[in-house]
């Protein structure tokens, strides 16, 4: 394969980096749910669907994020969470909150970071919809995107609970969403050191948020502040010069 048929991603965790998975492909998860004894007493071949263009197509540059530590939740429906792993001060570091009533929450059991020399390269999070755990089953995960090559930022685990009463249970391993890499070339992982100068950089970026110009927010009054777009974003980053800088960083911090 020649070297321009590869895309290196560099990638690291703000949360428990050194127990954090390395992403692997979403194909596992679709080729253990057509092994499965609900699939196994349809009528179509697994075979031909597991090599369908249309599939393979659109699991191309697919990958799990996986949970790193067992862990649970659970919601009465009102304003009550409670977990059956750790104590509460974990799970106020964890989990945030954001619409008690609705069941979204905000899950921080790795948030992943991904960054590329590449110009641009998009990055899509999706919901994990082959996983057949029962996590997986009873959410909604909030699914966006954004350009790994043109803004350093982590993923945020955000989700809806699909029904009150409901008890959510993770194993070391499991699928918590999927990333997907918008191109057609291979993709090579790179892990680095997210140590504290990389970290007070991220800080920096992360907090432009709140003194970057807004736009107008028409339904909700009630944020501090509101966001701009994303291309107002990279704009601001490409100004700020701090690509090559953070990527030097990077560099100098690989684990091999």
């Amino acid at each position: 394969m020649k070297r321009n048929d590869v895309v290196t991603v560099y990638w690291t965790s703000v949360n428990y980096p050194f127990q954090c998975f390395e992403p692997d492909p979403a194909f596992h998860d679709f080729n253990k749910m057509l092994l499965s004894p609900t699939c196994e007493d349809q009528s179509f071949s697994s075979t031909s669907v597991k090599y369908c263009p249309a599939v393979t197509d659109h699991l191309k540059n697919v990958f799990r994020i996986r949970s790193p530590i067992p862990y649970s939740i659970s919601w009465d429906g009102k304003n009550n969470f409670n977990t059956n792993h750790g104590s509460q001060e974990l799970f106020d570091n964890l989990v945030l909150v954001r619409n008690s009533k609705a069941g979204l929450l905000s899950l921080s059991l790795c948030r992943y970071v991904f960054f590329t020399e590449e110009p641009e390269l998009i990055l899509e999070q999706r919901h994990a919809n082959y996983s057949q755990t029962a996590f997986n089953k009873n959410i909604s995960v909030i699914e966006g995107s954004f350009d790994v090559g043109k803004w350093f930022r982590s993923l945020d685990f955000a989700f809806l609970i699909n029904k009150p009463d409901c008890f959510l249970e993770l194993n070391s391993g499991d699928a918590l969403y999927y990333v997907k890499f918008h191109t057609y070339k291979k993709i090579k992982f790179v892990k680095f050191l997210f140590n504290a100068e990389i970290r007070e950089i991220f800080n920096s970026i992360s907090n432009i948020k709140s003194y970057i110009n807004p736009c107008p927010l028409k339904d909700d009054t009630s944020l501090s502040f509101v966001y701009s777009k994303l291309e107002r974003y990279y704009q601001v980053f490409q100004r700020s010069m701090y690509k090559k800088h953070i990527l030097k960083l990077i560099k100098q911090n690989i684990l091999d």
